[in-house]
């Protein structure tokens, strides 16, 4: 059986250009998820953080752990104006604000 090297070769680069780009998405991913200990540092912190900053990258990086997006609309003018806030959570957070699955504190046992 005879191989066309040009066939080959060109298989190999394909398959070396797949290969880089899963190992970037992997390194991105990987960042992507919080460590354990990452996760409890924020929910400590985030309403201080939140509050004390002025630097809206800090305020967008939280805002984008939590929420796909995140509108404020404003309405009218002058006295009449009013604010529309509308939002869409991120997984875990919708489901537990959709089952209303918190834990709020200790648990029933004494």
């Amino acid at each position: 059986r005879h191989y066309n090297l040009d066939e080959v070769e060109a298989e190999l680069k394909a398959i070396e250009a797949d290969q880089t780009k899963l190992i970037n998405t992997r390194k991105r991913l990987k960042k992507a998820v919080l460590t354990y200990s990452e996760y409890l540092e924020l929910f400590e912190a985030i309403g201080v953080k939140l509050r004390k900053t002025h630097d809206m990258q800090v305020v967008d990086e939280t805002v984008r752990k939590f929420f796909l997006n995140f509108t404020i609309k404003d309405r009218g003018a002058g006295q009449k104006q009013r604010y529309e806030i509308a939002h869409n959570l991120k997984e875990p957070w919708a489901e537990f604000a959709k089952t209303d699955n918190f834990v709020h504190g200790r648990d029933d046992r004494t």
